[in-house]
């Protein structure tokens, strides 16, 4: 809910957008309406909404020439816009309203334009990576990360958590191995730490069981991202990683922290993933030359479309 008013008009904008997030080249939709929390009645002229990626002389706008009585509720209607081929991460859009109002003092009709304060919107990328997170799996703690998995998934990451979607195993040795494993075939390892024991001195420490999964993931090398209770005094493995705290009880702050970070981290999972590309292509051509080349091309090809016919 988007409000804007001044000492004559007041009314609210409320925007309904039809998906929770979007992919680039697409378009959306948003359903709009505008509730009148003024004393006095007001002409719609025109609605419109901007997002960030256009020039300020652009927006898609829907044509109205309406009263808008005090109280009243209106929908009106929905509004198209498309995504360029090259914007992904959290963005952010407002809306203008193009309104006549009457001033009961100077007894004059006066047509005014203002603009909204600005909401949030995010354009998922194409690729997906898949991701071991690593987190509490009890049903407490799993009341507070289930949340904050979702946001993370938007951002086209398929989570893997041993203990959730996949078997783990009463046997310490055999555990530690299916998450090696998990960790291994991952592109990337995200830590959630939340509370779990007090100390004496009465700081709050996460899983121990988190401590050992960021250990595991030291030995991959793989791209890991720590998000943390901002309660939680961290320590040991996870200490050394990129870090971002979390104020567990404002789902509003866990959201504007993820959306703000996933770009980023994705881009670091890519980058990674090139070098590592480039390290492979460098040995193969130092091994066997070019011809070597082409055959790991091709078998990397099939590979890829045997995943394709499989899914």
């Amino acid at each position: 809910m988007l409000y804007v008013g001044d000492n004559i008009v007041s009314f609210q904008i409320i925007p309904n957008f039809f998906q929770q997030s979007y992919e680039p080249s697409k378009t959306g939709r948003v359903g709009v309406s505008i509730i009148n929390n003024g004393g006095q009645p007001f002409y719609l002229i025109g609605i419109g909404i901007q997002f960030d990626w256009q020039e300020g002389s652009q927006d898609y706008v829907i044509d109205k020439n309406i009263q808008i009585n005090p109280g009243q509720n209106h929908g009106l209607g929905t509004i198209f816009f498309r995504i360029p081929d090259d914007v992904t991460g959290l963005h952010q859009f407002k809306f203008f309203v193009d309104h006549v109002k009457f001033d009961p003092f100077l007894e004059v009709q006066r047509r005014n334009s203002v603009w909204t304060v600005s909401g949030n919107l995010v354009i998922k990328p194409h690729k997906q990576y898949r991701i071991f997170v690593s987190r509490s799996i009890s049903k407490t703690d799993r009341m507070i990360t289930d949340p904050i998995v979702n946001v993370i998934r938007r951002w086209s990451i398929q989570p893997i958590t041993v203990g959730i979607n996949v078997r783990g195993s009463n046997d310490p040795r055999i555990l530690e191995r299916i998450i090696a494993n998990e960790i291994a075939q991952s592109d990337g390892i995200i830590c959630i730490a939340t509370k779990r024991d007090r100390t004496t001195e009465g700081d709050w420490k996460t899983s121990a069981w988190i401590h050992t999964e960021a250990g595991i993931s030291l030995h991959s090398d793989k791209p890991c991202l720590v998000y943390y209770d901002k309660d939680v005094t961290l320590e040991g493995a996870i200490w050394g990683k990129p870090k971002i705290p979390l104020n567990i009880l404002d789902s509003a702050d866990i959201e504007y922290n993820i959306n703000s970070t996933m770009n980023g981290y994705r881009e670091w999972i890519q980058k990674r993933k090139n070098d590592e590309l480039l390290k492979t292509i460098g040995t193969l051509l130092a091994v066997g030359g070019a011809a070597t080349l082409g055959t790991y091309g091709i078998y990397s090809l099939g590979k890829e479309a045997g995943k394709r016919e499989n899914k």
